[in-house]
């Protein structure tokens, strides 16, 4: 009886000591299998990135339209297009005046009368006027230096006022127009010569 309690002890002192065995085992494997999955996430981090990117977070990077090989950036919004007295720069064009709302008529030595081939700009210029009642219209008159400096200012005058009354008889309203002279005063050309004085009589259009 005394034998068989002994080998009973000590079977059952070899079942405690596995046991204990077999639970520091699970506990190891356990470490283990932690250990391998928080090296597996902090391979998928590189150490230079910044926490705060979104590539970091787990999302797309910002990339620029205009330029592809920038983050963080976006493209840059198109110029409102520029317009003059109301106009676009196509309108201004189809009536004669540059992208700045301006456009010159020439004349013919001591003339006010309009040339025929300047008539086309003064339709198309009362057809732009008569859309916009507050479009306003600068007219300057000059001339050449040929004859005096009151005579020269009179004469531009004339020539600015027969725009203005041709603009007029085409629909265009008074008040829309203003026309001074400058005489003299500011030549486009300082040449002596025939080709000179020619650029020099003219009148100013200024849309505004």
């Amino acid at each position: 009886m005394t034998e068989s309690l002994s080998k009973a002890q000590g079977l059952l002192g070899h079942s405690r000591l596995g046991a204990i065995h077999g639970s520091k085992r699970l506990v190891f494997v356990g470490l283990l299998t932690i250990s391998a999955t928080l090296l597996g996430g902090c391979a998928s981090v590189s150490l230079d990135e910044d926490p705060k990117s979104p590539r970091a977070r787990g999302g797309a990077p910002i990339v620029s339209a205009a330029n592809p090989g920038a983050e963080g950036t976006r493209p840059p919004e198109p110029a409102p297009e520029r317009r003059v007295a109301g106009f676009s720069a196509a309108e201004l064009s189809a009536a004669g005046f540059n992208a700045e709302g301006k456009a010159s008529i020439f004349f013919d030595f001591d003339s006010t009368n309009i040339r025929q081939q300047d008539l086309p700009i003064i339709d198309q210029t009362a057809r732009l006027m008569k859309r916009s009642s507050q479009a306003r219209l600068l007219v300057e008159g000059h001339t050449d230096a040929r004859g005096t400096s009151e005579y020269n200012l009179a004469l531009g005058q004339k020539r600015a006022d027969s725009i203005r009354t041709a603009l007029g008889l085409l629909g265009v309203a008074e008040t829309q127009v203003d026309a001074v002279s400058h005489g003299e005063e500011y030549p486009r050309s300082t040449d002596q010569s025939e080709e000179g004085f020619a650029v020099n009589r003219r009148a100013d259009l200024s849309l505004q």
